[in-house]
């Protein structure tokens, strides 16, 4: 299938970034955000736990970026036709010359078929880094996107060893240029 190799190609540079302060997570996500967040593209944040999320769209709306973007939130609580009005303003994509930012829970990893420029990702275990990796640069169309791996707030539903292991298989990777291929054939040791 022609399709599918830009898609299996499809590369991104992979960035593990520690938080300047990680008992002020949503803060510090926020800040990464604001930094990696390209003008007028899509980036998409995912974290992993619903409140984590509400907050850091709450501290994203407040602080913004530097292209005014809309800041929208998922989450698997929304009613049915919130998050049908939610989903189809994600994928309708940056609008009027301003970028946009979703936040999101592990709802994101599948099922969503969208391709942002940059993926700022709370920790999580390497499957859920893979998947989420997927909805950055989804469909090999740029040559800049970056997966962005912050450190675990702690809260959430996964496994803490888990979450450290692919913490420390995201510092093997920092810097490399990484495609679905190669994340999916990463060994990653269950603790």
């Amino acid at each position: 299938d022609p399709n599918l190799a830009p898609r299996l190609n499809a590369s991104k540079r992979l960035i593990r970034t520690p938080l300047d302060d990680v008992t002020k997570f949503e803060q510090s996500v926020a800040e990464v955000v604001r930094r990696e967040h390209v003008n007028n593209t899509l980036t998409v944040v995912v974290v992993n736990s619903i409140k984590t999320a509400q907050d850091t769209a709450k501290q994203l709306r407040k602080s913004g970026t530097d292209d005014g973007a809309t800041v929208e939130l998922l989450h698997s609580r929304f009613r049915q036709p919130d998050r049908d009005r939610a989903l189809d303003r994600v994928l309708a994509g940056p609008q009027d010359g301003k970028g946009l930012v979703v936040v999101s829970t592990q709802v994101i990893e599948a099922g969503v078929d969208l391709s942002a420029r940059t993926m700022v990702t709370e920790c999580a275990p390497w499957s859920s880094i893979v998947q989420r990796a997927g909805r950055c640069n989804r469909w090999g169309e740029l040559g800049d996107a970056r997966v962005v791996i912050v450190e675990s707030s702690s809260k959430g539903p996964y496994d803490p060893d888990e979450v450290a292991t692919a913490w420390e298989v995201a510092g093997r990777l920092h810097g490399e240029i990484v495609t679905p291929d190669s994340l999916a054939a990463v060994h990653v040791d269950a603790s």
